[in-house]
């Protein structure tokens, strides 16, 4: 009968209170719109960069160079959209490389501003705080 008792999982409900409770997503909601992203072009990108297809100095524009075309999906309020009309495309030479040079890695760090954090919400078939 204890062993019953101790196995039996416990879920935890956090009740907002707060004036933005009305504002936050649901877990149905946010696990829509993160399934419904374009993951695959974020791939692409990616894969592009490793690859030495497409420089990652193209993320970085200076006082002499616009954003890179290839940085043409922008998210604004859940919406993809074009950031820029033109079609050109840049490669990175990688016939020069060789021995250590061959491979590149780069460590890519990702920072989130705290200030819009809504909580950990239950995903279905991942660890959360919420179960």
């Amino acid at each position: 009968m204890e062993n019953h008792l101790q196995s039996k999982k416990v879920y935890h409900h956090y009740d907002h209170t707060d004036a933005c409770k009305n504002s936050r997503w649901t877990a149905r909601e946010c696990y829509e719109f993160m399934y419904s992203r374009p993951w695959q072009q974020v791939l692409d990108y990616y894969s592009d960069v490793v690859n030495g297809r497409m420089s990652l100095s193209a993320l970085f524009p200076t006082e002499h160079r616009e954003l890179s075309p290839q940085m043409h999906s922008v998210c604004k309020d859940g919406e993809i959209i074009e950031a820029s009309e033109k079609s050109e495309s840049a490669s990175v030479s990688t016939k020069d490389r060789s021995g250590r040079w061959a491979r590149l890695t780069f460590k890519i760090v990702l920072s989130y501003l705290g200030g819009s954090f809504e909580g950990w919400q239950k995903q279905p078939g991942l660890n959360t705080v919420q179960g």
